[in-house]
């Protein structure tokens, strides 16, 4: 029996394998040594699994894609495809012998696309320009850069309607993969990608194509939840670190393709942030573009790189006040790409976005750890309740 913030439960998560075109699950996945499921935000959903050999867990060996690791807990599914499996003897003869796999889920998919120069054009005719470029809405590009992917190479992802939503951002690449120019796109906008997987029962999604289990895409902005508070008084946070790292460079030079003389240049820097003569950095960076928007969006990329960095890292463990989910059942419930406050006592508070969900399940314990992650949204302002680091660095300056 596990405890849960729920009660006392038996069966606090519940796996099962399904074919990737079958109404009904092959088995269900039981008496476990180790599950451990993460939920992500900024990468693949993963699971690491550890269970006796048998009938019902012998589909774990295929690693063809046509076995689907399905995890449920409060309402919050979890879909993904075995990447490496391993079956060895048990350490006595008479047990039976153990299978170890790894999974991986929706988003890698997406680092398996790859967005050529003109996406709506055959291969053999991609001579009309050297790069991919898009400017629009936030949400218009991701959704259209998931398009270009998916219709090219049938991946099982359905859109949801393109609303527009989000300030309006540029990518470029050159035969980037989809994952690559997407991170490009939502990197400092507050949006993030939301990948959800649909099951015979749910809501009909949009487009959705043979009717088997796929995958929602929709672009979303970080969610406010009103009272998640992370504190050592609240008994769910253990430990903390914050870490400031000053600019490694705080404008750029930017060239275009053109070689020798023939190369111009444009200068980009930081905006809305004041500088000493001490903390001016210059660095130079090229662009494949050559229009300004090109090199605009190159020397922006290149700022975000070597930005300033302002990161905590905190150890979570929460309480039974807050559970994972999202089925409505528990009155309090964070779910990934929510925003939280990390309450650090005497130095103040600092808001962070949950990106990471982690949930561990063995026959002696069950476990759900969260993970925060300073958003690359607000790089300083978030801080601003840091009360006394603040009124050091003011001291500094008057």
């Amino acid at each position: 029996m596990y405890a849960t913030p729920r009660g006392v439960t038996s069966d606090p998560m519940t796996v099962e394998l399904w074919n990737y075109s079958d109404l009904r699950p092959l088995s269900r996945i039981e008496l476990a040594d180790k599950i451990s499921v993460t939920w992500s935000m900024q990468g693949p959903d993963t699971a690491e699994i550890v269970v006796p050999y048998s009938e019902a867990t012998a589909p774990l060996m295929e690693t063809n894609g046509r076995v689907l690791v399905v995890v449920q807990l409060n309402g919050r599914r979890h879909i993904s495809t075995v990447t490496k499996a391993v079956l060895e003897p048990a350490n006595k003869v008479d047990e039976a012998a153990n299978i170890s796999v790894t999974t991986s889920g929706a988003y890698s998919l997406l680092q398996a696309e790859v967005i050529p120069p003109s996406p709506g054009k055959p291969l053999t005719q991609q001579v009309e320009r050297e790069n991919f470029t898009m400017t629009a809405p936030v949400e218009t590009v991701v959704k259209s850069i998931v398009h270009f992917g998916q219709n090219r190479v049938g991946h099982p992802l359905s859109l949801t309607p393109d609303l527009g939503r989000g300030p309006v951002v540029t990518v470029t690449g050159r035969m980037k993969y989809a994952s690559e120019l997407i991170e490009q796109a939502l990197s400092g906008t507050g949006y993030r990608l939301a990948l959800d997987p649909w099951f015979y029962g749910d809501p009909q999604p949009n487009n959705l194509g043979s009717g088997d289990p796929c995958v929602t895409v929709d672009v979303v902005p970080y969610r406010e939840n009103p009272g998640l508070v992370f504190s050592r008084k609240g008994h769910d946070l253990e430990d903390w670190k914050l870490t400031r790292t000053r600019a490694s460079r705080t404008q750029f030079i930017v060239g275009d393709s053109g070689q020798g003389t023939e190369q111009k240049f444009r200068f980009v820097m930081e905006e809305d942030v004041t500088h000493t003569p001490w903390s001016i950095r210059e660095g130079y960076t090229s662009s494949q573009g050559d229009s300004k928007s090109e090199m605009i969006s190159e020397g922006k990329k290149a700022l975000a790189d070597n930005a300033a960095s302002y990161q905590l890292e905190a150890t979570l463990a929460p309480s039974s006040v807050w559970e994972f989910g999202n089925d409505g059942k528990y009155p309090r419930q964070y779910d990934i790409g929510d925003w939280a406050t990390i309450d650090l006592g005497e130095v103040g508070e600092v808001r962070q976005v949950i990106t990471e969900v982690t949930a561990e399940l063995t026959p002696a314990a069950f476990t759900v750890t969260p993970k925060v992650t300073t958003p690359d949204t607000y790089p300083s302002d978030i801080y601003s309740t840091v009360a006394s680091l603040a009124k050091r660095v003011d001291r500094l300056g008057g």
